[in-house]
C-alpha cells in the first residue's frame, strides 16, 4: 500500500506538467485528464497502458472512475488513428478516427454525432466519455460538433467558446484553425439544412503574399493516403512581392484537401499549412473578373502560422490565396486542361483523402465522376452499439432535442443517380454499337459516316441537361496546351500545431 501509494505521487507531478491547462478531475480519490463538459459529456486524454501510463491516464483507473460514477450507462468515443488499446476493458465503445493536429471530414462528424445522440437518446443517465491523444484539439472539434448538431448552441462560436472554458483554465480549447474552420463548416451545414456531397472545383493558382522567407520551396496538396504522385519543379523569383504558383493544369479537387507550404533544404522545413472543404468553398470565396473563385487564407486562419504572435517569421498581413473553379457540366465537356508559363515555385501533389486529386493533365470527366461517388476511407469508425433508428427529416440532426432526452438523429445521404445517369450518358456517346464497329471494314466512309452521325445525334437527345445558378460560372475551356514534368517525392504527414507531439 505505501509503495503504490509512494508511486502515485511520484507520477502525479508528470502527469500534472503533461496536461497542461487542462482541467483535471480530482473527486473521490482520482487526478485524471479528465473534464465533464457537461453532465452529459466528458472530454478526457487518452487511456494509456502500460510505461505511457506514467503520464497520462492510467486506463484502470478511467475504468474505476466510470464504474464507480456511470456503471453500465457510459460509452468511450476514441478518436485516435495513431494508437489503440484493449478497449475490451469498457462495455461500449466506437472509434472515430483522424489525424492529429487535423480535422475530420464531414461524414466522419455527421456519423459521430449520430452515434452520440443515439446513445444519450436510449437513457437519460446515459454519458459519453470522448478523447483523442491530449483529449483537447480532436475531442474539442468532435464534441462542439455535437453542441450544434443538439441545438444547445446555434453558432460555432458560442460552443467553441463554451467547451474552451470548461475543458481548459486559460480558455484555449480547439486553437488549430483548420479544426475550427471544419466546426465552423459543421454550423453552416446545419444552419442551412442542406445535404452534404462533395463538389468538384479545379484548381489552378496559388498566391502567396507576401512572399516571405521561401526563397525556394514546395507547395503540397495532399490528404490521408501517403501515396506520392508525380512533382512538378519550377524555378524561384526573388524580385516579387508575391508568391505565384500556376499549376501546368486545372487540378480536380473534391471534398478536403490540405495546402502545405514546405522550404527546400537539406531536411525541408515545414513552414505552414491548412485544410479547406470544396462544397464550402463557394460561400466564403470571392470573385475575379474572369468568374474564378478567389478563395483567401489570413495568417490567423492557417495552421501553423497563426503560433507567431509576434511576426518574426509571417508578417501580419500574411496570406494564402487558392484561384479555383467549378468542374463544367454539360454534353460536349470531356476534359479540361489550362497552359501556364509562370515558373516560380515547385508543386507537389499527393492523393486527397478521398481519392479525389487526379495527377493527369487531362482528365475525361465520365472518369471524375465515376471516382468522385467512390468513398475510400482508410480510417473506417469501429463501431459497437446498436442498430441506427428511424431517421428523421433533416438529414442532419434531431428535430427536437431536450435536456437529459435526445430524439432521432441525423443521416447523411449521398445523391448519386444524376451523375450516375450522366455518366453512362457519357459513355454511350464515346461507344459505337459493337454491330456498327463490326462492320466498318464492309461499308464505304460516306455511309460510315452517315451512321455514325445518326448515333450521336439521337445519343445527345438522351443526355439530360444541366445548368448552374448562374450560366457565367460555368467554366470555358479553350486554347489549352500540356508542358509538364514528373518525379515521385513522398512528404510525411503529422507536422505539430497546437498540441505538443509527445503529449
Amino acid at each position: 500500500m505505501a509503495n503504490t501509494l509512494s508511486t502515485s505521487k511520484m507520477t502525479n507531478p508528470i502527469r500534472n506538467l503533461v496536461s497542461k491547462r487542462r482541467i483535471r478531475y480530482t473527486q473521490d480519490g482520482f487526478d485524471l485528464d479528465l473534464t465533464y463538459i457537461n453532465d452529459r459529456i466528458i472530454a478526457m486524454g487518452y487511456p494509456a497502458e502500460h510505461m505511457e501510463s506514467i503520464y497520462r491516464n492510467k486506463i484502470e483507473d478511467v475504468q474505476k472512475m466510470l464504474e464507480k460514477n456511470h456503471a453500465g450507462c457510459y460509452k468511450i468515443y476514441n478518436l485516435c488513428s495513431e494508437r489503440s488499446y484493449n478497449h475490451k476493458r469498457f462495455p461500449y465503445y466506437s472509434g472515430y478516427p483522424f489525424k492529429d493536429h487535423n480535422p475530420p471530414d464531414i461524414e466522419l462528424i455527421t456519423s459521430f454525432c449520430r452515434d452520440v445522440d443515439e446513445h444519450l437518446r436510449a437513457d437519460s443517465k446515459n454519458v459519453v466519455a470522448v478523447h483523442c491523444k491530449a483529449g483537447k484539439g480532436r475531442t474539442g472539434t468532435m464534441i462542439c460538433c455535437y453542441l450544434l448538431y443538439s441545438r444547445q448552441f446555434n453558432t460555432a462560436a458560442e460552443a467553441l467558446h463554451y467547451y474552451a472554458q470548461r475543458r481548459t483554465s486559460d480558455s484555449k480549447g480547439v486553437t488549430i484553425p483548420s479544426q475550427r474552420r471544419y466546426v465552423e463548416y459543421y454550423a453552416s451545414l446545419l444552419q442551412s439544412n442542406e445535404t452534404y456531397k462533395p463538389v468538384t472545383l479545379y484548381i489552378s493558382e496559388i498566391r502567396i503574399a507576401p512572399a516571405v522567407n521561401l526563397k525556394e520551396g514546395t507547395i503540397t496538396i495532399t490528404g490521408q493516403d501517403p501515396k506520392p504522385l508525380p512533382e512538378f519543379k519550377r524555378g524561384t523569383n526573388n524580385d516579387q512581392q508575391q508568391i505565384v504558383a500556376k499549376l501546368d493544369y486545372c487540378m480536380p479537387l473534391a471534398g478536403d484537401a490540405k495546402i502545405e507550404l514546405v522550404k527546400n533544404s537539406v531536411m525541408k522545413e515545414k513552414k505552414c499549412h491548412f485544410w479547406f472543404n470544396t462544397y464550402f468553398v463557394e460561400r466564403s470565396a470571392k470573385r475575379d473578373s474572369e468568374g474564378n473563385l478567389l478563395l483567401e487564407f489570413s495568417k490567423s486562419e492557417i495552421d501553423d502560422a497563426h503560433k507567431d504572435k509576434y511576426h518574426k517569421e509571417y508578417p501580419n498581413n500574411f496570406t494564402v490565396s487558392l484561384v479555383m473553379r467549378r468542374v463544367p457540366n454539360g454534353r460536349f465537356s470531356e476534359s479540361v486542361t489550362l497552359k501556364s508559363s509562370s515558373q516560380l515555385i515547385s508543386c507537389t501533389m499527393e492523393n486527397n483523402r478521398q481519392s479525389h486529386i487526379f495527377p493527369q493533365s487531362q482528365i475525361p470527366l465520365q472518369r471524375l465522376y465515376q471516382q468522385q461517388h467512390q468513398h475510400h476511407s482508410p480510417l473506417q469508425p469501429q463501431q459497437h452499439h446498436p442498430p441506427h433508428r428511424q431517421i428523421s427529416s433533416d438529414p442532419y440532426r434531431p428535430t427536437i432535442i431536450k435536456h437529459h432526452n435526445s430524439s432521432p438523429g441525423g443521416f447523411l445521404q449521398h445523391d448519386q443517380t444524376q451523375q450516375q445517369h450522366h455518366y453512362h450518358q457519357q459513355q454511350q456517346l464515346n461507344t459505337l454499337p459493337q454491330q456498327q464497329q463490326n462492320n466498318h471494314q464492309n461499308h464505304d466512309p460516306q455511309q460510315q459516316q452517315q451512321q455514325q452521325q445518326q448515333y450521336f445525334k439521337r445519343s445527345l437527345e438522351n443526355i439530360p441537361q444541366q445548368h448552374y445558378a448562374d450560366d457565367s460560372h460555368q467554366l470555358h475551356c479553350q486554347d489549352y496546351s500540356e508542358s509538364s514534368s514528373s518525379e515521385s517525392s513522398t512528404e510525411e504527414d503529422g507536422w505539430d500545431s497546437g498540441e505538443s507531439t509527445y503529449l
